[in-house]
Parts: structure tokens; C-alpha cells; sequence
């Protein structure tokens, strides 16, 4: 008896925008021992288990107090442990990318979803791969629903995946960086 085996699909995913060059950087952690108080307490917020716990937390403070190299030592922790999703620190992007980069978000942490989950891959895939327009939208409710909400909805997760965004506040689209805000919360 033979059996016919179906070949593997090739989910390319190059046409869907992304931020390149914008991860963490090891290199630009905390240093060691430093910051322990604020790191631990990020990190049980994160680890929370209970459904009612708040889902975003917003780090702020006056320029140079250390948020981004927090950030990046809460990115890289979570990336040791596989459950760092995605990773976007505007001050790693040039500037014709920052700009841009507000658009450039969504589809970002899709993409960087998609590189951690084959369920999620899948499922990203089966929602934009027949549809170039889109792929290419700039509308962020669009891309939220379409590249984050529906590939996700069903799918079972078990423990934190972290999304680290960093700097953005600070790229010149306010207006989209209103709606991103609003969305995340």
C-alpha cells in the first residue's frame, strides 16, 4: 500500500512588511547586578498567571533614567527562554526607518510570531497569503485584526509570550502611534 504524502507548503512571508535591525541588542543590557528591584518586578508582572492581570505595562521616565537598557534586559531574558515574541527598539533603526516604523510594528511582531509558532505561522498564513493589498495596508486596525487578533484567536499558549517595544514614542507618526496605543491597551 502506498500512501501519498502532501507536500510541505513554502509559507514566504517576504512581502509582509518588517522593521529589520530593530531587535535587542545584548550588548546594550543592564549591567550585571544592577537594577535587580525593577527587573524582578517587571518579571513577575509578565509571569502573572491570573486572567485578570493587566497585559501592558508602559515603563516611563526622564531621558537616560535606563528604560531602554531595562527593555533590552527584559527582551533578552525572554529570548533565553523562547518566549520572547518580537522586539522593537526605534533608536536601533536609521532614520529613514524610524519614520516608517510606527507602519512598520504589527506586521513586525507578526512576523517575529510566526518565526516562534508553526500554529500561529499557519494560521497568519492562511489569513494574508492570497491577498497583496492586504499584506501591504497601512491601516492599523486592519493589520491588527488581520495579522495579530485572528491568526492568535484558538490558539492554545501556555505561559507569557512578551512583546518588547521600545522608543517609539519618539518616531514622527503621532497619530498612528495614537491608534497602536489603544489597540495594545
Amino acid at each position: 500500500i502506498s500512501a501519498y504524502v502532501r507536500p510541505e507548503t513554502k509559507l514566504d512571508f517576504s512581502d509582509l512588511p518588517y522593521a529589520k535591525g530593530v531587535s535587542f541588542q545584548r550588548r546594550k543590557q543592564c549591567l550585571p547586578g544592577t537594577r535587580q528591584g525593577i527587573l524582578e518586578e517587571i518579571t513577575r508582572w509578565i509571569d502573572d498567571p491570573s486572567p485578570d492581570a493587566e497585559r501592558l505595562l508602559i515603563l516611563t521616565g526622564a531621558a537616560g533614567t535606563g528604560k531602554s537598557t531595562i527593555a533590552h534586559t527584559i527582551a533578552h531574558r525572554y529570548d533565553q527562554i523562547r518566549r520572547l515574541a518580537s522586539s522593537i527598539f526605534a533608536d536601533s533603526a536609521d532614520t529613514v526607518s524610524r519614520d516608517k516604523l510606527p507602519s512598520l510594528v504589527l506586521p513586525t511582531i507578526a512576523r517575529d510570531l510566526a518565526d516562534l509558532d508553526a500554529n500561529y505561522q499557519r494560521r497568519l498564513w492562511n489569513s494574508i497569503h492570497s491577498s497583496t493589498k492586504l499584506k501591504q495596508t497601512l491601516d492599523i486596525v486592519t493589520q491588527f485584526e488581520q495579522f495579530l487578533l485572528i491568526p492568535s484567536s484558538e490558539l492554545a499558549i501556555a505561559g507569557p509570550i512578551v512583546v518588547v517595544i521600545d522608543g517609539v514614542v519618539d518616531c514622527n507618526d503621532s497619530s498612528h502611534l495614537r491608534h497602536l496605543s489603544s489597540l495594545l491597551a
